[in-house]
């Protein structure tokens, strides 16, 4: 049987192991592809790299761990990063030790970036 909040769990970590650009862009390009492959729909040719970008984007900008992993000064610092983070995904951080924040908001990023894919897949 699927298990989609263990999966979720496995991609999330799967994700604050991200070292560099490079992997972030192959990890959200694969995200996308599993989530569309699992709504039993494709997203259009001319859409998919723009979503991949976009979904890159928005982990760069909500993932504290990323933005120290990714280590570019242009990037703002890890409380601004949460608390972006913390709005766009409805995450309280308050309280959590830093681990537990990081690993929740990696999570709440896999379901958001799941949702986008199987939505420009015209999934329902």
């Amino acid at each position: 049987m699927h298990d989609p909040v263990g999966r979720n769990s496995e991609l999330a970590a799967r994700l604050l192991d991200v070292v560099n650009e490079s992997e972030l862009e192959d990890f959200v390009g694969g995200l996308v592809a599993e989530a569309a492959r699992s709504s039993g729909r494709r997203i259009p040719a001319h859409a998919a790299p723009r979503l991949v970008a976009s979904l890159t984007q928005t982990a760069e900008r909500t993932l504290p761990a990323l933005s120290v992993a990714l280590g570019d000064e242009g990037r703002a610092p890890a409380p601004i990063v949460t608390q972006a983070a913390a709005r766009l995904y409805g995450v309280e951080t308050e309280g959590m030790s830093a681990e537990d924040r990081d690993f929740e908001i990696a999570r709440q990023f896999v379901r958001f970036a799941q949702a986008e894919a199987r939505r420009a897949a015209g999934a329902p």
